[in-house]
């Protein structure tokens, strides 16, 4: 509803949000191959268009600097990627799974009387790794990393983090405590 709300919504003194009521509704149509193999390896190849892409836009008034937010339509989206994940238990004591992808985006814009294309090149990697240390006690640890990556308008800096989990199974692993250290290093 609120993506549709024509009314304002004051933020802040100079920040606002309004809801798009000509917003349409987005069609997508995917496809994806993939394939499983008996040592915990799986390849997927993806292919999706998407039709009215709802994105969100921001606008700055040049006279009172009120940046105003608010959804609308972009032309299309085509989106063709790759991912592939590992798992692997080793010693009944660690749990690795390895995840990895890349994907092209391209965007179709109507800007100032002409249609505006934007590429994107993006690519993820993520590696999970679960050790446990006695019966009732376990780590984990967990890097992310992502590259530059478009989203109809926004653009998001490349970035990574590791981040670390020590927890102890309650009343014979029926509960759990666990404390978490998220992007350990600020990155």
């Amino acid at each position: 509803y609120n993506a549709l709300n024509p009314f304002v919504i004051v933020n802040g003194a100079y920040d606002v949000s309004k809801g798009n009521p000509y917003l349409n509704p987005s069609f997508t149509n995917s496809y994806r191959l993939g394939f499983s193999t008996s040592i915990g390896l799986s390849v997927a190849l993806s292919h999706s268009m998407v039709k009215d892409v709802i994105t969100d836009l921001r606008e700055v008034d040049d006279l009172t600097k009120v940046s105003t937010s608010y959804k609308a339509n972009m032309n299309q989206n085509y989106n063709t990627g790759i991912s592939m994940s590992y798992y692997k238990q080793f010693f009944k004591l660690w749990d690795l799974s390895i995840r990895g992808g890349s994907s092209l985006n391209r965007y179709q814009v109507d800007y100032q009387n002409g249609k505006v294309g934007v590429k994107q090149l993006t690519a993820y990697a993520s590696i999970d790794n679960h050790f446990k240390l006695r019966k009732d006690w376990w780590i984990d640890v967990s890097y992310y990393g992502q590259s530059k990556a478009t989203y109809g308008y926004q653009i998001n800096l490349p970035y990574y983090f590791i981040s670390s989990t020590i927890g102890k199974g309650l009343w014979k692993n029926k509960a759990t405590l666990s404390l978490a250290v998220n992007d350990i290093f600020f990155t």
